[in-house]
């Protein structure tokens, strides 16, 4: 069988292979998505090789878009972020910031200024304190002096005067000057006491007690100190007295203030007869201890250190006899620090400069 060739239809006149290759090239440059739409273009239909040209400008428009940042920030409408813009924006953020710290470093300034005036000011106080407790304590040195004379003169004008305790009081009138005869002749016989001159003799200046009560002391002044001597040194040989069916004591006639103070260094004078320690009072008031070698004198509450030192006692509790005690010490105060007021750093004071 015989195969004829198929006829292919002949190229019309005046159209080339060329320009059907452009057409299919055409074709795949300008091929859209399926999901895209066409949009009606209102402008004339352009030849063919133009449109190549549009494509590729529109492309170049594209990509000057986006890297330009006027562009974007007209696109956009928000400010371009440049240094300058950056700067200023900071700037405004900062202010009222900037304000409040201004008005504080205000008011701590101001803070610091009166502290440092209450600070003068204390310090002027506490001068003038201590400069009032010096002079303070030399008038107490001075008053405690002049009282201390004062109970001596009291004590000197008492020197010849006992006074009895324990005497009984008679229901009515009592003859004190027969009575001490009596007490006299006791202690230094009937020969002695007749030379005995009395000057007065008295009961203590208080109301009479109750029957119950104990009786008023006996305060006899005799003319001769050396009388009065010998009676209380019979009287402290002698030990027990009785007179009138009572236990009667012959003491020394002192100062209210001085028997008080007596009274306040019991517990030291009891301390040194249970150690067998001997002493003696002073007058002016004071007290002297023998111990052994050396001889202690108490006249202030300060002296009674040496005391617990020399006759390894320990320290009593005993309290100031003085008639004006000294004041106390001021407290310790903590050391007060200069206001050094804070002075601003400059920028770039304390980088290290690069070589």
């Amino acid at each position: 069988m015989k195969i004829q060739p198929k006829e292919c239809p002949l190229t019309p006149p005046g159209h080339s292979k060329n320009a059907d290759s452009a057409a299919d090239m055409e074709k795949f440059l300008h091929k859209r998505t399926p999901s895209a739409a066409p949009k009606a273009s209102k402008m004339a239909p352009a030849p063919r090789g133009e449109n190549i040209r549009e494509a590729a400008s529109s492309h170049a428009d594209s990509d000057r878009a986006v890297g330009d940042p006027e562009d974007i920030a007209r696109l956009t409408g928000d400010p371009i972020l440049t240094k300058d813009y950056l700067d200023e924006a900071l700037q405004r953020a900062l202010a009222p910031i900037a304000a409040d710290l201004s008005i504080i470093k205000s008011d701590v300034r101001h803070i610091g200024e009166r502290v440092e005036i209450l600070e003068q000011t204390q310090d002027a106080l506490l001068s003038f304190n201590t400069a009032i407790k010096d002079t303070v304590g030399t008038h107490t040195r001075a008053m405690n002096n002049l009282l201390l004379q004062m109970e001596d003169q009291e004590n000197r004008n008492r020197r010849r005067n006992i006074r009895i305790r324990g005497l009984p009081e008679a229901e009515d009138k009592e003859d004190l000057f027969l009575t001490m005869q009596s007490l006299f002749a006791l202690l230094l016989g009937p020969e002695h006491a007749a030379q005995i001159t009395v000057e007065r003799v008295h009961r203590a200046l208080r109301p009479k007690p109750l029957s119950r009560d104990n009786p008023r002391d006996v305060i006899c002044g005799i003319l001769s100190y050396r009388d009065t001597e010998l009676l209380l040194q019979a009287a402290r040989s002698k030990g027990e007295l009785r007179l009138q069916g009572a236990e009667i004591r012959i003491y020394q006639d002192l100062a209210t203030s001085t028997l008080q103070k007596r009274r306040l260094l019991k517990p030291l004078t009891d301390q040194l007869r249970a150690s067998k320690v001997p002493y003696r009072w002073l007058f002016p008031f004071g007290i002297l201890i023998s111990a052994g070698n050396r001889k202690l004198t108490v006249r202030t509450p300060e002296d009674l250190s040496s005391v617990w030192e020399a006759l390894s006692l320990s320290p009593m509790d005993i309290p100031s006899w003085l008639p004006i005690p000294a004041t106390d010490e001021l407290p310790l105060l903590p050391a007060v620090v200069e206001w050094n007021q804070a002075k601003p750093q400059r920028p770039g004071k304390n980088k290290k400069h690069r070589s």
